[in-house]
Parts: structure tokens; sequence; C-alpha cells
């Protein structure tokens, strides 16, 4: 799309993309300089302002748009608040926790609830509390599977209980699971991207360690104090 961009632009740029940054080169041919800029962004998914950006993308590529008023509304894409507000996020983010423990996981009714619970909780932390604090969003998989272990161990010690601890606790985490990262790592390798790819591929077998590593932790920590 940028090399496409640039053709249409009559701009000569050469792109190389690595996942949270880009590498852009402009070549002016009459004096044989170059200009390389780094483009640096947190990843994240956010599928309403991508079908904006590329609508105005199509527009400036048909010429229907010059490319100062594609820029406006690219700012203004930015600068706009998400479609859907944080708390809706994270109710979806338990409703969907406890929809798939389950027939993922074989929890029953018990779990299913004790799942919404400490999945809303998850979500609190990723759209709320990580959206506020780029300190704590370096490392909000290990805690949020610390405090999912250690809540769910701690459902798990009542009495009589029939809630299962591998059930609540596997759904809890399943949306902070790394399948889009492996899904886009598996489709750069796929058209040729090595570097990207294999750069994604990595950090998601890191990823899941640090999510089994936070399981594990917050579980003996539990068991420490009981």
């Amino acid at each position: 799309y940028m090399i496409m961009t640039s053709r249409v632009l009559e701009i000569d740029g050469q792109f190389l993309y690595l996942p949270g940054c880009m590498f852009v080169s402009f070549g002016d041919a009459t004096t044989r300089t170059s200009e390389v800029q780094l483009v640096r962004c947190a990843q994240g998914l956010n599928l309403w302002k991508l079908h904006q950006v590329h609508s105005i993308y199509k527009q400036v590529v048909h010429d229907t748009m010059s490319a100062s008023e594609g820029n406006i509304l690219m700012d203004k894409v930015l600068q706009d608040r998400n479609l859907v507000p944080s708390w809706i996020c994270v109710l979806l983010y338990g409703f969907c926790s406890a929809m798939v423990t389950p027939y993922a996981f074989g929890g029953d009714w018990v779990n299913l609830a004790v799942s919404f619970f400490i999945g809303t909780c998850v979500g609190a932390l990723q759209f709320i509390v990580s959206a506020r604090s780029n300190m704590y969003s370096n490392v909000f998989e290990i805690s949020a599977s610390i405090v999912v272990s250690f809540v769910g161990r701690d459902f798990g010690s009542i009495g009589g209980s029939k809630i299962c601890f591998g059930a609540v606790t596997q759904g809890s985490l399943a949306l902070i699971l790394p399948g889009y990262i492996i899904l886009c790592g598996a489709l750069e390798l796929q058209s040729r991207n090595l570097v990207a790819g294999s750069v994604r591929m990595f950090y998601a077998i890191i990823y899941s360690l640090f999510l089994s590593f936070g399981i594990t932790l917050g579980a003996a920590l539990f068991g420490w104090m009981y």
C-alpha cells in the first residue's frame, strides 16, 4: 500500500517494515540524495479506524481526493475517539471469556460465571489501566496472568465448590493469547517478509512463555499464602 501510494503521488520512496516501526527513505534523483525517516507506533488493532484510513487511501489513489485533503482527514481519524467505549470493551471481554470457557475448556455454569468476573478484571487491566500507563503496558501480560491464576485458585480452593482452576484460568486468558500475532507472522512469512514475520513468531513464543510463567507464579503465590 505504501509503495502504491508513492507511485501515485510520484514520490521516490522505499519502505522497510518491522513490528512497531517503519523505515521510510525518500530519494531525490536530481540531487542524488535521500532522506530517511523512522516512524514508530504502538501496535494494536482497531478495525474501525483501519476502515476509515483505507477509504481515504482509495480516494487519494484514485484521484478523487488530493493528498493534502487526505492528510487532514488522516489527522482527524487519529485524533478521534474509538468507536466502542472502553467500558463496553471490558464487558464484552468478560462475556467472551465466559462463552469460551464451556466449549473450549470444559467448564460448567459455575465456571462460566467465575470466568465472566475474572475476564472483566483482565479487560479492565487492558483497556483502562494499560491504556493510561505506558509503563504498566510493558508488563500487562505477565501481571494479568498472575492476577487470573491467583484469583482462579482462590475460587477453586472454596470447599465443596465445582470451580475448575484450569477452566476459569484458561478461559479468562483466552482473549490475550497470541493467536492474532501468530497469524500475522505466518502471513508475513508467506509473503516473504522474513524479518517482520520472524520477529512476530519469536515474540509470540516468548509471549506464551510469559503467560505460562505468570499462571505458575500466581498459583504458587496463592498456595504459599494459603
